[in-house]
């Protein structure tokens, strides 16, 4: 069976960019405490002690075992730079913990309690938006539309014909986050606020194109390609 040669393939490759908004759905809090004392036994008692405590607070409400991630406790040489130097404090025991809540349902109430209970305090709070949001389709259909238009008008300028559409490219981030906005409340309690995020997405798309002025069997010029 004989083969027949093809014609090299001119491309012209164009990225658009689009950015939509969502309310996150997902917030992941992280909370911390600990215990200083001279000795590591006392700082390591202490620390597990507030630890129980806080563990039973997000027992009781209700946090599921696979939405946390706990370090443990653990305990290190307690140092502080003064005069030009690292002074020995004694010992600090701590543990943290991050918690994945749908919708951040109860985010305020778990802050309050394990600071009132153990003196835990917040170390971050960050809304996600799961990648199935809707507002993913519609950064999507925004970065499509214009990176079509970006083809067509390097096409027109350049003086080719746009050809067939042969490869799409979804250039997605790994994940879509943002800081959660997180209000003082009067008691000193941060109250955390609906997190509103940037959903981007970017795509790269190929098509052919065809010059009339590029002769049978001879090579296509550079592809150009517009980012």
């Amino acid at each position: 069976m004989t083969e027949v040669p093809t014609e090299p393939v001119a491309i012209l490759t164009a990225s658009g960019e689009a950015t939509a908004t969502a309310k996150g759905d997902t917030l992941t809090l992280t909370l911390f405490c600990s215990a200083d004392a001279k000795t590591s036994a006392a700082a390591l008692s202490a620390a597990e002690a507030a630890w129980a405590k806080v563990t039973e607070i997000i027992d009781h409400a209700g946090v599921p075992a696979n939405a946390r991630l706990n370090s443990g406790v653990s305990v290190n040489r307690w140092r502080e730079f003064g005069q030009q130097k690292w002074i020995e404090k004694g010992w600090r025991a701590s543990a943290r913990v991050r918690l994945r809540l749908p919708e951040g349902d109860g985010a305020t109430q778990l802050i309050a309690r394990t600071s009132e209970a153990a003196g835990a305090v917040v170390l971050g709070t960050e809304w996600e938006v799961h990648p199935a949001n809707p507002a993913r389709a519609d950064a999507v259909r925004g970065a499509v539309a214009l990176a079509s238009s970006r083809a067509r008008e390097l096409a027109e300028a350049s003086g080719v014909r746009l050809g067939r559409l042969i490869a799409i490219r979804d250039i997605r981030p790994d994940r879509f986050a943002a800081m959660a906005a997180a209000a003082r409340g009067g008691d000193g309690v941060p109250e955390i606020g609906e997190g509103w995020i940037d959903v981007q997405a970017r795509v790269e798309l190929d098509y052919e194109f065809h010059s009339d002025d590029l002769t049978k069997g001879e090579s296509p010029c550079p592809s150009p390609v517009v980012r």
